[in-house]
């Protein structure tokens, strides 16, 4: 063995061998300076095809390239066979025919490396960033003071998994059980196990049943379903294991939930057992006080931007290539409202939902409203419309892809499939593949990046499926296209846009990346409601933290307003004038709190759930998230599956009135205040308005029971979402005055 220390490990390609941004011939070898054996006369020699080009190098310590050689050539390269040394006899001992993408290249000797010096194949060693071990730190130290619980609030692409796990080592913790309610997540997961680090570890799913110390995943839907089925497959790890560590990704899905708690209560029944939740928007915990300083670690989008700015030289940022965000707000309804093109209400603002609604035959309601607004959107547009199309408002010195690959988010699984039959016949759009990631269409991440990659230019339509745990680099816009009007979905969507990509250049091995990323909103004044909502709330209810809060976040992460004749940019003045002109009780009376056409309830009366009462609602609910991904995944739900709905009132003949259901439910929403004023529980959503199981109280301040409340939630005649938001608004705006008093 060369017994030399800090050698470096080297691929050199002469310029002619790279094409398309594949490698042909390579050379692997390894010097202590690189660069200066390159321009060593008796190497140049070597370089019958141009001059060289340094695509990666590795320090390798004392090992010798001999040691690399000797692992790379068990390995396969781009054309299925066996890398063979000097394959061409010229006697260039270096050399190895690759026929791969130079990312391809990089990887498989990044993993040759990794193999030589831990004894792992992995093609990752990268180091934590600063403030990822502050994070590991903090927990590690909670835990050994004998601390149980422990929160990560992090903003999205912070690192959670891999901060996970790197929690997980260092407190040596061998058997380690980990839940979510977002299945997707599982491959993400899985994926970022493959370090140098983890190579203790191994990735298992629970309902395999128990195979050692390691990892094991699991949704909380899988769990809960096991209670109604005989073939309990996940029954294993409330008896068979003492865990070390639970993680609960995603914990703002249902971790304080009556079946969530019974559950975690089982599980980490043992004193030794610790538990880690993680979640991009924890409000929930937060509010309820179930975390303190001392066992939170936080990390946002403005922490992350003023590490990025504290570095004066680009090459030693390790935050370069993370995008920075700005925000856009489209007021497409003024417009449309000079047109005659749409009406609504007058105590209303822009409803996109019904802007886009489809009918029973699967087409948009308003087909020449939608007409318009894809003119209106598309490039190219030199009239008044052009003003409102994101490819002329928005310069980028990388505009030329930034919009090659779309996200769109929407409400419902038949809007996408209206969209996509639309955008195949328009002018503009029939550039884009479209890619239908809703219901039971497209379920997998790695089909749609597959898509993505093998089409210039995409667009991905979802209504909720990859809008949390999943990176696609390509992202590089989200356009909300529905009346999305949680703050805690809103914000995890829209960091969808900001992973990293990045390309090689094939002449000077310089790396290029996504600079910015953007989010698109067309409901003009709920991006600002949103934005208020989140710091309001992070403020501990106090104006001016707050304001301070979001004078930064302007400052990093700018706000641009355009209608047809202006953009311009948003200011703190502008966000309280939309916002503080809500009132916080009078939010409970708006009609887009519910489907006013109540098509939904027709519908839902007609569909088939798992037959649970009211008072187990949070359990409903988690479990009808599992058994719509099932069907989404084209799975036949289980024989339990029977009809629970019915009539939300009792029809007596003709005397029935849907007008008079509407004025019923307006009547009912007005109430909810009053209800949540005088109960004794601190109710803070519309799951535990259900737990605290007041039927009396609740019935004499509201005028309706429990059980019609329930029907209407589970019918999504009432939208949820908005109804927690009024109710977190509530209860902050209650604090606040309770200090005064």
């Amino acid at each position: 063995m060369n017994k030399k220390k800090n050698n470096i490990l080297y691929l050199f390609v002469a310029e002619r061998n790279i094409i398309n941004d594949k490698i042909t011939y390579g050379n692997v070898g390894e010097s202590i300076d690189p660069e200066k054996r390159k321009k060593n006369q008796d190497y140049n020699r070597k370089k019958a095809a141009g001059n060289w080009i340094t695509i990666c190098t590795w320090e390798i310590g004392s090992f010798s390239d001999r040691n690399i050689h000797n692992i790379l050539t068990k390995k396969k390269n781009g054309s299925g066979n066996k890398f063979v040394k000097d394959p061409d006899n010229s006697g260039n001992t270096e050399e190895f025919l690759f026929n791969m993408s130079i990312n391809e290249a990089k990887r498989l000797l990044s993993e040759c490396v990794n193999e030589c010096l831990y004894e792992k194949s992995s093609s990752k060693s990268f180091k934590m960033r600063e403030e990822q071990r502050n994070c590991v730190d903090k927990a590690y130290r909670h835990f050994s003071a004998d601390g149980k619980d422990f929160l990560l609030d992090c903003k999205m692409r912070f690192g959670k998994n891999h901060v996970s796990y790197q929690i997980c080592k260092s407190i040596n913790a061998k058997n380690v059980l980990l839940l979510s309610f977002k299945t997707a997540i599982k491959d993400g997961w899985k994926e970022d196990l493959d370090h140098i680090d983890f190579y203790n570890y191994s990735f298992n799913d629970v309902e395999k049943g128990y195979a050692g110390e390691g990892i094991y995943f699991s949704s909380m839907q899988g769990i809960m379903a096991d209670k109604n089925l005989l073939n309990k497959k996940r029954e294993w790890i409330f008896d068979q294991i003492e865990w070390d560590i639970v993680i609960f990704d995603e914990e703002h899905y249902g971790k304080d939930s009556f079946n969530s708690q019974e559950i975690l209560s089982k599980i980490a029944k043992s004193s030794k057992t610790k538990k880690l939740y993680l979640s991009g928007t924890p409000y929930k915990s937060k509010l309820s006080g179930s975390f303190s300083k001392d066992n939170t670690f936080s990390w946002s989008y403005l922490d992350e931007n003023k590490k990025k700015k504290s570095y004066h030289k680009e090459e030693e940022n390790p935050y370069k290539f993370l995008p920075d965000m700005e925000f856009h707000t489209v007021d497409i309804c003024r417009y449309l409202k000079e047109k005659n093109l749409i009406e609504y209400n007058g105590d209303e603002q822009f409803n996109i939902n019904k802007m886009f609604a489809v009918n029973e035959e699967g087409e948009f309601i308003h087909n020449d409203l939608v007409d318009v607004w894809l003119d209106i959107t598309a490039a190219g547009r030199v009239s008044e419309r052009g003003k409102l199309s994101p490819f002329t408002f928005i310069k980028d010195v990388d505009s030329s892809f930034i919009f090659n690959h779309l996200l769109w988010i929407v409400n419902k699984v038949n809007v996408a499939l209206a969209f996509k039959n639309k955008l195949k016949n328009h002018s503009f759009w029939k550039n884009y593949k479209v890619i239908n990631a809703a219901g039971n269409n497209i379920t997998s991440v790695e089909e749609t990046k597959k898509l993505i990659n093998t089409n210039e230019k995409t667009i991905t339509i979802v209504v909720s499926r990859f809008l949390e745990g999943v990176t696609v680099p390509e992202w590089c816009s989200v356009w909300f296209l529905s009346d999305i009007s949680s703050p805690m979905r809103y914000y995890q969507a829209a960091f969808r846009s900001q992973s990293i990509w990045k390309k090689e250049s094939t002449k000077n091995g310089v790396e290029w990346f996504k600079k910015k990323c953007y989010i698109l909103d067309f409901n003009p004044t709920r991006l600002l409601k949103m934005m208020w909502s989140q710091e309001y709330f992070n403020s501990n209810c106090n104006n001016k933290v707050c304001i301070n809060v979001i004078n930064e976040w302007l400052d990093c992460a700018p706000i641009f307003q355009h209608d047809k004749i202006s953009s311009k940019t948003i200011d703190i003045d502008q966000i309280l004038n939309i916002t503080i002109k809500d009132n916080f009780i009078s939010n409970f009376n708006k009609t887009t709190i519910f489907d006013d056409s109540l098509e939904s309830l027709n519908h839902k009366i007609k569909e088939s759930f798992y037959n649970v009462s009211y008072e187990d609602y949070s359990f409903k609910k988690e479990l009808k998230k599992s058994i719509t991904d099932e069907v989404e995944k084209g799975k036949t739900l289980n024989s339990e599956i029977i009809s629970l709905l019915s009539d939300i009132v009792e029809k007596s003949g003709n005397n029935f009135s849907y007008e008079r259901l509407k004025q019923k439910i307006k009547i009912f929403l007005k109430k909810i205040p009053s209800y949540l004023f005088v109960s004794d529980n601190n109710i803070t959503d519309v799951f535990e308005i259900f737990q605290c199981k007041e039927e009396e109280l609740f019935y004499s301040e509201t005028s309706i029971s429990l059980k019609d409340f329930y029907i209407l939630c589970e019918a999504d005649v009432i939208d949820i979402d908005y109804l927690n938001n009024c109710i977190l608004d509530f209860n902050l705006k209650l604090q606040e005055i309770e200090k005064l008093i």
